[in-house]
């Protein structure tokens, strides 16, 4: 009776490992880019500076800042945020993350500002991060901002950006 007892318990032992061995494991991937790997189609080419992405011209610019995606069927955007230097009083820094389906359909969209133009950092998070296509239709996310110029000499900056994915 005893060893009965005893290949019972460890069939019900060896099943829970294998139950727990089967269950799904949510982690995050979080990717931090410089500045400088954003991009702009302007006439007037951004200046790249201690790999920050320097507007030193007199009129703003759009920058495009491209995003790895390593989950391509269920990966979820968690966080995301892009750190700049606003020198401009009267202009702000306007950035956007959107999600687009591999049609090319937009999914999702959640924006960011910054105020004032301080000569420090200021960290402009996205609320609500949109989806960046679950259920396997392997889309692609975007980072766009609208820089403002430089005023009396002084650059607005896109210093980094991080995007964080649950898989």
């Amino acid at each position: 009776m005893q060893r009965k007892h005893s290949a019972f318990l460890s069939t019900i032992a060896g099943m829970s490992m294998l139950f727990l061995a089967v269950q799904p494991v949510l982690a995050l991937d979080g990717k931090a880019y410089p500045g400088a790997a954003c991009q702009t189609r302007a006439p007037e080419s951004p200046f790249l500076r201690s790999n920050a992405l320097q507007n030193t011209g007199a009129d703003p610019i759009t920058v495009f800042c491209p995003i790895v995606r390593d989950d391509m069927l269920s990966g979820v955007v968690k966080s995301a945020f892009v750190t700049v230097i606003d020198r401009h009083p009267g202009k702000d820094f306007i950035c956007s993350l959107s999600s687009y389906s591999s049609t090319g359909t937009l999914l999702g969209y959640a924006a960011a500002f910054s105020s004032g133009s301080p000569a420090t950092p200021q960290q402009l998070n996205f609320a609500n991060v949109p989806s960046g296509g679950a259920n396997g239709n392997q889309g692609n996310y975007l980072i766009e901002c609208f820089m403002p110029p430089s005023f009396n000499g002084n650059a607005s900056s896109v210093l980094s950006y991080q995007v964080t994915e649950e898989e």
